[in-house]
């Protein structure tokens, strides 16, 4: 019996590229849906343009460059917050209680205005959460 050894192709990189712009944004979306997130709340939370994220939604995909930038990491980083907060509540009323309650935890602030205050509070946030996940 002979072998035939053909050379692995990847799959064509434009297409792969489309198909993530498309994911990123059915889950940007669905986590606005979900958090109950006006647009400008959601442009606020990922510094971002609200005509970018609008223009994303017209268009039904999230643009982001092959070799991610500042701007596209703070998409993915919103990605896993929203897994990690998932995680530590799993009701959605309890996310957004959470997501909304000042607490002396936060400088008297609350997630949601941290969020919007400065990117780097988006890995502060998973920081914390996972710090209070912790047994």
């Amino acid at each position: 019996m002979a072998l035939y050894l053909t050379q692995a192709t990847s799959p064509h990189l434009s297409h792969t590229h489309d198909d993530l712009k498309s994911a990123l944004y059915n889950v940007l979306f669905g986590i606005q849906v979900t958090w109950k997130l006006p647009q400008s709340e959601l442009a606020a939370i990922l510094h971002r343009p609200e005509s970018t994220v609008s223009d994303w939604k017209v268009k039904q995909t999230v643009n982001v460059s092959p070799e991610p930038s500042p701007n596209d990491l703070t998409i993915y980083e919103l990605i896993e917050f929203y897994d990690s907060v998932s995680s530590m509540f799993a009701r959605v009323n309890d996310q957004l209680q959470w997501l909304h309650r000042r607490s002396s935890d936060f400088a008297g602030e609350s997630p949601i205005e941290l969020l919007k205050k400065h990117p780097k509070n988006l890995y502060l946030l998973r920081d914390w959460l996972d710090r209070a996940g912790r047994p």
